[in-house]
């Protein structure tokens, strides 16, 4: 509670004007449905490994308890917005994976603890109490010369034992595989399509054109919903990113926004419009880009970011110095006309 009272004191623009505009333009477009965030193998796997805390385990319960609840803090971060995307997912899956580590680590070393086999194995009920009797007179329990009941059954003993050993093993190790495998599918089923798009034709010949680019190779990238393209690029052709904004996340909520608009909602909207004036006007990229296939995806087909942001002629008298190049596979290329950013 302390922490919100210090960024109202401190910074209170932030809850004046950016939570109205985040509500507004970046909750209305990237919210996902219940049923998807519940459906999210990662919102399955954090709830049945918290669920394991009930479990009637007392060995450091504190440390459990903190784990668990760490790692239902981390999935309530991306229901509450209902947005889960990897930067907000990927917390609660290490929590998760953490305290799926501590329940792998019990079953190893509690496996086995006790030294006597009649300890060790209480689930012969029919004969525990005879065993229980031995142990006490301080007799040797493992000994058929001891213990009468051994002394009758040291065969079947023997070949039950060593099946319920074989069969305990087995358990163990198919719950631990299953407690450490799902966090690695998780994490492998978002980073392999990542990682298959940056392995593309299209996305190496791109590198290979911004890496000749005259330095600093000040790139841009017009996108509504992923960072998929500029982030990468700029670290494989030593690029400089000039936006202020890694991808413009209030551009499914203005396109949502009714025709008759509040003047407290024109003011926002041309607040935002704005901030891709400042990014081109101070950012100067010499390099502008836009994936029209994932243009597609999120936003319908035959969009066009530059006629859509040349609604503001403030855009449109930013954009006049830049020209359409040929495009490189399904990435088209925009270059400011100065002579320091000609290749």
């Amino acid at each position: 509670m302390l922490y919100p009272v210090i960024v109202y004191l401190t910074t209170p623009d932030y809850f004046h004007i950016m939570l109205p505009v985040l509500k507004k333009f970046y909750f209305a477009g990237m919210q996902q449905p219940w049923f998807f965030l519940w459906c999210h193998p990662v919102t399955q796997y954090g709830l049945f490994v918290c669920l394991l805390t009930l479990a009637p385990i007392n060995r450091q319960a504190a440390f459990r308890h903190v784990l668990a609840l760490a790692t239902f803090g981390m999935l309530l971060a991306y229901w509450l917005p209902r947005t889960p995307w990897i930067s907000h997912v990927l917390p609660a899956l290490s929590f998760a994976t953490i305290l799926a580590g501590y329940y792998a680590g019990l079953l190893i070393v509690e496996y086995p603890v006790r030294t006597s086999r009649c300890e060790r194995y209480p689930f012969f009920n029919e004969r525990r109490e005879v065993n229980l009797r031995t142990l006490a007179q301080g007799k040797n329990c493992d000994s058929p010369l001891e213990n009468p009941h051994r002394a009758m059954n040291a065969p079947s003993d023997a070949s039950h034992l060593q099946v319920q050993w074989v069969y305990r093993l087995m358990v163990r190790v198919a719950v631990i595989i299953l407690l450490l495998i799902v966090p690695f599918y998780c994490f492998f089923a978002y980073v392999t399509p990542r990682w298959n798009a940056l392995q593309q034709q299209p996305y190496l010949a791109l590198t290979r054109f911004v890496a000749h680019l005259p330095a600093p190779r000040r790139i841009m990238c017009f996108s509504a919903a992923s960072t998929a393209d500029c982030f990468p690029l700029v670290y494989l052709s030593d690029a400089r990113y000039v936006s202020d904004t890694s991808f413009y996340w209030w551009m499914y909520g203005v396109m949502r926004l009714p025709k008759k608009i509040s003047p407290v909602t024109q003011h926002q909207k041309d607040f935002l419009f704005a901030s891709v004036v400042r990014d081109i006007h101070v950012g100067k990229p010499c390099l502008v880009i836009i994936n029209r296939q994932r243009a597609a995806e999120d936003l319908g087909a035959g969009f066009d970011f530059v006629k859509w942001f040349s609604q503001d002629p403030r855009f449109v008298v930013a954009w006049q110095h830049y020209k359409a190049i040929a495009p490189i596979g399904y990435y088209q290329l925009y270059q400011r006309q100065d002579a320091a950013c000609r290749q």
